[in-house]
């Protein structure tokens, strides 16, 4: 069972000793990341910094600029990660350690990436969500297929890690948030991530669905706050929603993998088992399993452990598990997924050096059960 933890690329530029630390922990890989979001991230055990502030979605290597040339949507490079091309540095020297290295690639979430016009998520009160690219778009698509690419030319990866490959809505971790007085919980959130632009409004009306009934009932689960569940709030409309959005999302994961069809690269995607979910972590879709990859990424709980002999026939299943602060924790969530083909462990980078050592003691108890 291959292991594999987090890391950002400056977690690694600066700090000579690194790469030693990560070799030390007992893993397979490593996943870097080369396009990430805005972020405040603590680095606990680097000799230079405790935390480093990255204020705007940038990817972290130099991108080509007549590759991006004329496009409306394209890359910008980071500034604040201690070197030009940050990411093939870190790829670079982990390898060299005997490490294998995945690109980590974040899509439909972005910041400070387009403006009020952009191709963004736009929800049932109108209101414009600029974190989040709205894949009904081709040029989100076209964007999203030339990012993987561009980053799937870099030398010496084993994998590629694809994060909000599908629809992102209302959940954004980077704003200086006021919205508790909303009480919104999941069902109102959801509702809240579906997506009402002027495309997604057109595929609605060609699949049979009356746009401004859809819209009218969200507004009136949200006010209300008596949701229930989204299939009870969105009603006959339930369904034939959902599938439009399905559909969309699986048109983006296709166009994305035939740009490095030939690559070599294995391909995981984040997804979640929840069939509304939005985020890092969009839905998982089984009626299409030709668009998941190789693997499949599942916040591990006791319902990814029951989904895995569903999910198997079609994509083997990785499991994302956190690094915590005591061995004996570490060692009780590897045993709870042991039938996942992958451990994923969140996050190197930000662990504290206590949670480094806990992380490093569980594998080695757990070796031989792997």
């Amino acid at each position: 069972m291959r292991t594999s933890v987090y890391l950002y690329p400056w977690d690694v530029v600066g700090d000579p000793a690194a790469v030693a630390r990560l070799a030390d922990l007992g893993v397979d890989e490593v996943s870097v990341a080369a396009s990430y979001h805005a972020v405040r991230a603590a680095s606990p055990a680097h000799p230079r910094h405790l935390l480093v502030t990255a204020p705007r979605s940038a990817v972290y290597y130099l991108p080509d600029p007549i590759r991006w040339s004329g496009r409306r949507l394209r890359p910008v490079e980071a500034t604040w990660a201690g070197a030009a091309d940050s990411f093939g540095f870190a790829a670079a020297e982990l390898t060299r350690a005997g490490l294998s290295v995945n690109a980590w690639v974040v899509l439909s979430h972005v910041d400070g990436l387009v403006g009020e016009d952009g191709p963004v998520v736009v929800n049932a009160f109108g209101d414009r969500y600029p974190w989040a690219l709205c894949p009904a778009h081709e040029e989100v698509r076209d964007y999203a297929a030339t990012l993987v690419a561009e980053i799937a030319g870099r030398p010496g990866l084993s994998g590629l890690e694809l994060e909000a490959a599908g629809w992102y809505g209302l959940e954004h971790g980077g704003a200086h948030d006021k919205t508790a007085s909303l009480r919104l919980g999941p069902v109102e959130s959801a509702l809240l991530s579906l997506c009402f632009c002027a495309t997604c409004q057109a595929a609605w009306q060609a699949a049979g669905i009356e746009v401004p009934v859809v819209q009218q009932r969200i507004r009136d689960a949200v006010r209300s706050g008596q949701a229930g569940s989204v299939a009870q709030a969105l009603g006959d409309y339930g369904e034939p929603v959902r599938a439009v959005r399905t559909r969309i999302a699986a048109s983006l994961r296709a166009q994305i993998l035939d740009a490095v069809t030939g690559s070599g690269l294995r391909t995981t995607v984040h997804c979640a088992l929840d069939p509304w979910a939005t985020g890092a972590f969009p839905a998982l879709d089984l009626s299409n399993p030709g668009t998941l990859g190789d693997e499949v990424m599942l916040p591990w709980d006791t319902s990814a452990a029951a989904a895995v002999s569903e999910v198997r026939p079609h994509v083997n299943v990785a499991a994302r598990l956190d690094i915590v602060d005591s061995a004996s924790a570490m060692v009780a969530q590897v045993r709870a997924a042991r039938d996942a083909d992958s451990l994923r462990f969140y996050h190197a980078g930000i662990a504290t050096p206590a949670q480094l050592s806990a992380f490093r003691d569980a594998l080695k108890e757990t070796s031989s059960e792997r």
